[in-house]
């Protein structure tokens, strides 16, 4: 279901540049049900809910409702859930071929790593992988070079992290 937008020339030399375009995904209703339900605070029905969808789904919309799921986790205090939950959409996603909600899920996944202090080593393997993957996600340069700084910090290396938080804010003021 993939078209390719191409840019020619006006003589028939083979096209400039190329651009691959396929449908934007739709959420599905069941998904703006338990964002719904997270709003008015009822995480537990939310978590049903996202938990029975998800095994019925397709893979992109498995993806959503596991996403949605380790935030909510997170949010009720279940980091360790919530992880999981990101690992898991961060693998659907892959799978699916969808970078920015992976690259989305990687940096929420590292954030947690490193407030929590519970994994900084991983958290710099995701920051670092994630890291070529920011051109084709340029809007979450900021988010990924500010949590670098972060990890920086947070293992001492305080120039360092000065460096990448100083740059975060360069990207964040030219967006």
């Amino acid at each position: 279901n993939t078209k390719t937008l191409e840019l020619f020339t006006r003589d028939e030399a083979p096209a400039l540049w190329q651009l691959s375009l396929r449908p934007s995904t739709t959420t599905s209703p069941t998904i703006t049900q338990a964002k719904a339900l997270r709003r008015e605070g009822k995480a537990s029905e939310a978590i049903a809910l996202l938990s029975t969808f998800a095994n019925e789904a397709t893979q992109q919309e498995q993806a959503q409702a596991i996403g949605l799921l380790a935030r909510i986790e997170r949010g009720s205090g279940n980091t360790q859930k919530a992880i999981a939950h990101y690992r898991n959409s961060i693998a659907l996603y892959q799978e699916a071929g969808n970078v920015s909600q992976k690259i989305r899920d990687v940096i929420s996944l590292a954030y947690i790593l490193i407030e929590n202090r519970i994994d900084l080593t991983e958290a710099k393997h995701l920051l670092t992988t994630v890291a070529h993957e920011l051109p084709h996600h340029s809007h979450s340069i900021f988010r990924v070079t500010y949590h670098q700084g972060l990890l920086a910090g947070y293992k001492g290396d305080h120039r360092r992290a000065a460096q990448y938080l100083r740059q975060a804010l360069q990207e964040a003021k030219r967006m």
